[in-house]
Formats: structure tokens, sequence, C-alpha cells
């Protein structure tokens, strides 16, 4: 077994497959049987054959006593979560958490084929088998006590209450990962967790901004004890907030390649969250001033492709999110945008895209989505309008702080709609000076734009515009948009640059 576990560590795994076969035909001792099906199990996913580590995760839950199914319905999550919900029914989180570990035959091996066994289901996104093994992970760590399995299980089970739209009881599941993690220390699931947490849960209540820092220490940590695909889907989501939360895009842009390399070293395969990274990479170098918007275009177009082509419908997705995003950056109702948010709107429940919403903090989601309805009319797209707003009010109103700011900015966009321009001009301004106090970069900017635009075609407005949209583009300037703070001057050159009397 320690030759097993080295060829293991330095990644070769298809000699670490044939090992583990040979100790598995010839150990005498089950910890050696159970340590050569966890490598085994973890060398599957390492070179890239997630379909067999499902199936063989699934087996060995079977032989350690717990069977599980491949493909379990939602009859059996609900199934699951009645029960996992009764247990915990009526615990104090010191309850929850102060159990230590007991002497169990096959607890300790069958947590850590369970841990594997999440990674390649969550790739593959078998969310329904996620579900019931992480409960079961819960249920199994109440009767025998807890490791730090259960702080991974914990952030599952959180995000599930979330998506049911109980914010309170999720964001208390998501602090109990955080101190699971704390008592329960572990280098290897630290990533997972914390990330996890809070890109997924605890925004729902704390300003996700001043996590980023955790989120990248921990990411490198990460890397350095051996990447999974979990670990690489924690950096995609840690990335993906930063571009949410307005960080430098020049310091992102050096974050996302430096991702890509650690994803080529890593991971044979190219996972959806790694495809995803490369088209928000895409926009940044657009909004940099680095790439064309020819080039950037054909380029999301064969990620969209590539994408298609493995019927990988959650990347799709997130392209034409990104690609919403750059037009909402270019000010322009198009037909594309329209059918982006058709396409959109159709792979998202109302319920699910709160928790979308959520889970990206996507600010200019919002803001896209919302104003492509309006700029494209109609009183259908209208009345969808009306209804994404109210989706938006549900996580503010529950007290997600990330939220605010793009919850005035579309306070801000329904007065325009309604003919108040001076009452939104107001509204923007106080939705810009809330971004600037909360170190939003993007969304002060982009709440400056809207103030000047609305301003500049009303009476004795010209001299206020252009002190707004001069703010805006000093703001687009220190984000790092340089492509967008130049288009804006040149789109507005004559007010911002004005003729004086004497030429």
């Amino acid at each position: 077994t320690k030759r097993l576990r080295t060829k293991f560590l330095l990644g070769h795994h298809d000699e670490a497959l044939r090992l583990a076969e040979k100790v598995l035909s010839e150990a005498n001792h089950n910890n050696d049987k159970y340590e050569a099906f966890r490598i085994k199990l973890d060398s599957l996913v390492g070179s890239g054959r997630l379909d067999e580590a499902v199936e063989e995760g699934c087996s060995i839950s079977t032989l350690l006593g717990e069977p599980l199914s491949i493909q379990p319905n939602k009859l059996a999550v609900g199934r699951e979560f009645m029960k996992t919900r009764k247990l915990l029914a009526n615990k104090s989180d010191s309850q929850l958490l102060d159990r230590p570990m007991r002497e169990h035959p096959t607890t300790s091996s069958l947590l850590r084929v369970w841990g594997a066994l999440l990674i390649p289901a969550y790739a593959q996104k078998r969310t329904n088998l996620v579900g019931i093994v992480s409960m079961r992970t819960i249920c199994r760590s109440m009767k025998y006590g807890c490791t730090s399995f259960v702080a991974v299980a914990f952030c599952v089970y959180g995000s599930m209450l979330a998506k049911m739209g109980n914010h309170d009881e999720s964001y208390r599941f998501g602090k109990l990962a955080m101190a699971a993690l704390r008592l329960f220390p572990s280098e290897e699931l630290e990533c997972r967790v914390v990330v996890s947490a809070q890109c997924m849960i605890l925004h729902l209540r704390e300003p996700l901004r001043g996590n980023l820092s955790d989120m990248k220490s921990y990411y490198m940590n990460g890397i350095k004890s051996g990447a999974d695909l979990y670990t690489l889907s924690c950096g995609s989501a840690a990335l993906k907030a930063g571009f949410h939360c307005g960080i430098n895009l020049e310091e992102l842009s050096c974050g996302m390649e430096e991702y890509l390399l650690d994803a080529a070293r890593f991971n044979k395969l190219k996972a959806s969250t790694v495809v995803t990274v490369e088209a928000y990479h895409l926009l940044i170098t657009f909004l940099c001033g680095d790439e064309g918007l020819t080039d950037v275009i054909a380029k999301e177009e064969k990620l969209k492709k590539e994408a298609a082509s493995r019927n990988d419908d959650t990347v799709t997705t997130v392209i034409a999110t990104v690609q919403l995003f750059r037009l909402a950056f270019l000010s322009k109702s198009t037909e594309e945008g329209v059918s982006l948010v058709r396409f959109i709107e159709k792979e998202y429940s109302p319920q699910s895209q709160i928790h979308f919403l959520a889970h990206f903090v996507s600010f200019y989601q919002a803001f896209a989505l919302y104003k492509h309805y309006h700029w494209a009319g109609g009183i259908f797209l209208r009345n969808e309008a009306k209804k994404f707003k109210k989706r938006l009010d549900i996580l503010a109103d529950g007290g997600c702080v990330n939220i605010t700011v793009p919850r005035k900015i579309i306070e801000g966009e329904e007065l325009v709609a309604q003919g108040k321009e001076m009452e939104a001009t107001s509204v923007f301004i106080e939705a810009a000076d809330l971004a600037v106090n909360a170190q939003l970069t993007h969304m002060a900017a982009l709440a400056y734009e809207r103030a000047g635009m609305t301003r500049k075609d009303m009476d004795d407005g010209r001299k206020e515009a252009r002190q707004l949209i001069n703010k805006a583009v000093e703001l687009y300037n220190d984000w790092g948009a340089l492509e967008k703070a130049t288009r804006l001057e040149s789109e507005h050159f004559v007010l911002l640059f004005p003729l004086r009397k004497s030429d």
C-alpha cells in the first residue's frame, strides 16, 4: 500500500490503478483494502474516467454495507431529506458538532469513499447522488461521531436548503460547515469547504468580497495537496465571485491564467468549471482592451460549440450569460440579447434562478437581464422583468447584502421606464455611493454611467451629466476596464469635451 500511495501522489494514475487491483486481491487486512478502494476511486477521477469512478464508488459503498444507486430518483432524495431533517430537528449547533468519532469497523472508510465519490458525482451533475451521499454522511456522523467530511456534507445540505428558499437554515449550516472544519482540520478538504460555503451559502448574509483572499489561500493549499476536480470547481467559483465583486481586472486575469495552467497540469479533461473560467477570461481580455471584439466573439462561439458537442448545458448557459454581460457593457439592445435572455430563463426555474443569482453574486446578470427585458419591449417581457425583480427582492429582503446595490440600480431603471428621470438620477447616485463604500468599483461605475445617461437629455442637465460620466470613466479605468472607459469617452466625446466659446 505504501508504493500504491506513492504512485497516486506522483500522479501516475494508471500505475496506481494496477497496484490497487493487486492490493485488493492479495491484502489480508481490511484497512489495506479500504485504502486501496479509496485510491482506486481517486485515480479514476484523476485520469478523467468519471463514469467508472461513480460506478466504482457506488459499488464500494455497497460492499461496505451502504447500498447506493448510481442514478437515484427525486423520490429517493426526498425520503433521505425527510430522514435527515427529522434526525437534525431541535438539535443545537454544539449537539451537532460535539460528537467524537467512535470506533466502528467501516464508518471511517465509508466516509472517505463517500468524500471521494462526491467529486465525480458533482462533476457529472449527478445532483441527486451528491445530495444522498451528503445526507447519509450527516446521518452516520450523528450516529458514530464527526470527522472533517461532515463539513463538506453540511455545505451540500445548506445549498439544498438555499434552493428550497430556506435561507436562514441554509446560512446556519454554512456556518456549521466552517465550524466543523475548525474542529476537524483537513488540508485535503479545506478548499472545498471554504469556497463552497462562501460562494453558495454565507454570502446570503455576509459581504462576499471580504472573504475572497481566504478563498484564494485555501485554493492554493488545495492545489499543493494535489488538485482534484472539486478543487478546480472551487477555484472557478472563487474567480467568478472575484469578477462580480469588482476585483481589479488585471489582477483577476493573472489569477485566471494561473488557474488554467493548474487545470492543464492536474486534469486531463476540460472540465465544465475550467471552460467557464475561459469564458470569463475572454470577457476580461475584451474589457481590458487586450483582445478585439471580433476575436472574442469567435472564441466565445468556439467554446459554445465545444460545450454543445458534449451536451454540457451548464457551460452553454454560463457562456450565454457572459455574452449577455458583454452586450450590457456595450450598452446595446439587440435580437441576440433577447434570445440570450430567453435561453437563460428557460434553463433556470424561478426558484433555482434565485439560487443561481445568489451563487454567482451576479450583479451584471441582474442588470443585463432586467435591462434587456425593457429594451426588448412588449408586455410579455416587461411582465417577466417584474417577476425577475421579485426574485431579487426575495434575496434582498432575506438579508442578502451582496444584492443591495444591484437592487437599487434596478429601482432606478424602473423609474426611467416610468419617465421619472430626476428621481431615477438620485437613485442611481445613491446606488453609486453605496457601491463606493462597499469597494464595488464596477457597480459604482455603472451606477454613475446610468445617472449620467439619464441626466444628459434633461433640461440644464448636461453639466451634471458630464461630471457623472467622467466619474464613471474614472472608475472603469480603476477597475481595469480600459476598453469600456475608452468607448464611453468616445460615445460622449462632445458632452465630455465641449468646445470653448473662444474656439
